[in-house]
């Protein structure tokens, strides 16, 4: 994913650290590179937020997209809300497994039931999709690179 002030909802949002609506992608400002794109794929708007660690870093966006234009309701906005923070706890979760297998492959010091703690998933925290609704919406996660800041 690219970051940038016109890279789409998803790469604008993590710009610009905050949510980015673009209630009618082919007038929206942040999709102008990438109209084209969008109509191609049938898209009318996207709603997309940032997702940050609990410390403030940066772990890629959720974004919700929609056939034709739209604006979001308090539903919408209610579901992108809970969704981010999901994926924030998700994403830590994923990188502290991640971190930890990592320091156990490397003779690390940690003891042999400290893996108990944290609880299995049998989902691939490396990406999501899920249905968005009635409205024919669709929903994304992107994500940051580890050492992004």
């Amino acid at each position: 994913m690219r970051i940038g002030p016109r890279v789409g909802s998803c790469g604008s949002a993590a710009y610009k650290r905050e949510p980015v609506f673009a209630t009618d992608i082919a007038s929206d400002p942040h999709w102008a590179d990438y109209v084209e794109l969008a109509a191609n794929f049938g898209l009318g708007s996207c709603c997309s937020t940032p997702v940050f660690s609990s410390d403030g870093i940066l772990l890629g966006t959720v974004a919700m997209y929609y056939r034709r234009p739209h604006e979001p309701s308090a539903h919408d906005r209610e579901l992108i809300r809970m969704a981010t923070h999901l994926a924030g706890i998700v994403i830590e979760r994923a990188r502290a497994v991640e971190q930890l297998r990592v320091a156990k492959g490397r003779g690390g010091t940690t003891r042999a039931g400290d893996h108990n703690c944290i609880p299995h998933s049998a989902h691939d925290p490396g990406s999501a999709e899920c249905g968005a609704g009635r409205r024919g919406g669709l929903c994304a996660l992107s994500f940051a690179p580890p050492d992004y800041r």
